[in-house]
């Protein structure tokens, strides 16, 4: 039956992906290489520098005119 409840209130199915890919990381003990900075990067950050020192990108929108302030 689609949607039938389980015994505990949860509607019972199961799980359409199965596989699940490993979360990449990288050494620990790390630091930030900008010049005078000692914090340690996660294992999760794939940056050689940590967030105050990283550069970001602006991402540009592909219709700039559609989400403008000047259209109130």
């Amino acid at each position: 039956m689609r949607g039938a409840l389980a015994d505990g209130g949860a509607i019972a199915g199961e799980r359409l992906v199965t596989w699940r890919r490993p979360v990449h990381t990288h050494s620990t003990g790390r630091t930030c290489s900008e010049p005078g900075c000692d914090t340690v990067l996660s294992i999760y950050n794939a940056t050689d520098r940590c967030s105050v020192h990283r550069t970001f990108v602006t991402i540009v929108p592909r219709n700039p005119g559609s989400a403008s302030a000047d259209n109130t």
